[in-house]
């Protein structure tokens, strides 16, 4: 927007936008080990979203965490999974993803109505989905 020659404004909203945008996608690709069982050998984020919410509530997890401190292969990543599971983490995480959806809608809904913004629209309502 800015080589585009766009009024300032408009440019503030497709920075708040992108900024919203990323955040909820985020979210959703953190959310996204907790759909299944964990594959065999897989490995977790350790500073994904559901795993820092979990700690919030039941700091009792570092333990396992700090683990890792010498090798990432000491890390028992089915325990942690099979916490962040069963705690609010998964919750918080996706109240998180709808916040920042929510934003960028208000945002995204400030540009003329366009195929681009229709496009904009499904992308973040394909993430609500999932």
């Amino acid at each position: 927007l800015l080589l585009a020659k766009r009024p300032e404004s408009l440019q503030r909203h497709a920075y708040f936008f992108g900024k919203h945008l990323a955040l909820a996608w985020q979210a959703s690709i953190d959310l996204e080990p907790y759909k299944t069982e964990l594959p065999l050998g897989h490995k977790l984020s350790l500073i994904s979203a559901p795993i820092l919410f979990h700690l919030e509530y039941d700091s009792s997890l570092y333990d396992e965490i700090k683990k890792g401190s010498d090798s990432i292969d000491d890390v028992n990543f089915y325990k942690i999974h099979k916490e962040i599971s069963q705690g609010s983490g998964l919750e918080r995480t996706r109240e998180l993803q709808s916040k920042h959806t929510l934003a960028a809608m208000k945002e995204l809904y400030k540009f003329n109505n366009s195929d681009a913004r229709l496009a904009l629209e499904k992308i973040l309502l394909a993430m609500q989905d999932d």
